[in-house]
C-alpha cells in the first residue's frame, strides 16, 4: 500500500486526486456514520443508583433500574430526589468512572444521553425507591431530558 492509497473518495465511482477510481469502503463508512444520533445530551446529578427491585422473599428479581438522584429543597426542606430513571439494560450495563464522577451513556432514537454523577452504588430491596418518591416529587416536576 502506498501512502497515496490512503486518501479515497465518498462518491462511488469518483476519483481520487491521483485519477483512480476510488473503493466502495467509504460507502460503508457513511452507512455506519448516518446510524449516528444526531445530538447528545448530557445531564448532572448527583449520584446515580443501580436499583434492584426483588421478591418480598428476596429470591426474585423482579426488574433492575437506573436511577438519577439530585438534591433539591421542596417546601424549605432540602433532601435527595428523583430527576429521573431508566430501565437496566445490557447495552449500557454500567457507569464507567472518570476520575471524580461516574458516567452513564445510551442513545434514546436519535438522542445519545449522557448522565454523570458524583456517586455510584447499587441498591437491592423489594420497594420501588423511583415509585416512592414521586408522592414528594411528581414526574412533571422532575427537570431536564431525565423526566
Amino acid at each position: 500500500m502506498r501512502d497515496t492509497d490512503v486518501y479515497r473518495s465518498v462518491d462511488i465511482g469518483a476519483r481520487d486526486a491521483l485519477g483512480r477510481e476510488s473503493g466502495g469502503s467509504s460507502v460503508i463508512g457513511i452507512l455506519l456514520l448516518s446510524f449516528l444520533p444526531a445530538r447528545v445530551e448530557v445531564d448532572h446529578v448527583d449520584w446515580i443508583e443501580l436499583n434492584s427491585v426483588v421478591s418480598q422473599d428476596g429470591k426474585t428479581e423482579q426488574f433492575r433500574q437506573y436511577i438519577f438522584w439530585q438534591l433539591q429543597t421542596i417546601d424549605f426542606e432540602p433532601n435527595y430526589h428523583v430527576v429521573g430513571w431508566r430501565l437496566y439494560d445490557h447495552v449500557n450495563a454500567r457507569p464507567v468512572s472518570r476520575g471524580d464522577r461516574w458516567s452513564l451513556a445510551w442513545h434514546d432514537k436519535k438522542v445519545r444521553r449522557c448522565v454523570v454523577g458524583r456517586a455510584f452504588f447499587e441498591t437491592k430491596g423489594t420497594f420501588d425507591p423511583e415509585l416512592k418518591d414521586r408522592d414528594v416529587l411528581p414526574c412533571d416536576k422532575r427537570r431536564g431530558a431525565l423526566k
